[in-house]
């Protein structure tokens, strides 16, 4: 830089996206990179699912371009989609615990 001063009434400046990862390192989300170096978000599928068991993510963290309502429509997306999971579970335990209370107990030799 030589130090010439240009005026100019409008200038734009190239950002990168970043979704906020502090805190979260030790759960090794795996990430993607947005094209053209634009940025890098956790990687998701339907929902929010993740490659790690028991993870959701939504939101900002996932696209970083949404705005609240997109946000809080895929919070919603993924609580949805955990509570269905969870009711699934405790109905298949439920089943099984009834299925163990109704089979007679095999004679011992």
């Amino acid at each position: 830089m030589d130090g010439t001063f240009v005026a100019r009434r409008v200038i734009a400046v190239a950002t990168q996206l970043q979704a906020r990862t502090e805190g979260l390192d030790g759960l090794k989300l795996p990430m993607d990179d947005l094209p053209g170096n634009m940025g890098r978000r956790f990687a998701s599928a339907m929902a929010g699912s993740t490659d790690v068991h028991g993870v959701w993510v939504a939101g900002n963290a996932t696209d970083l371009t949404a705005q609240v309502g997109a946000s809080a429509a895929a919070g919603a997306l993924a609580g949805s989609h955990i509570n269905a999971l969870l009711a699934t579970a405790d109905t298949d335990a439920a089943l099984a615990a009834a299925q163990a209370a109704n089979t007679p107990a095999c004679p011992s030799a």
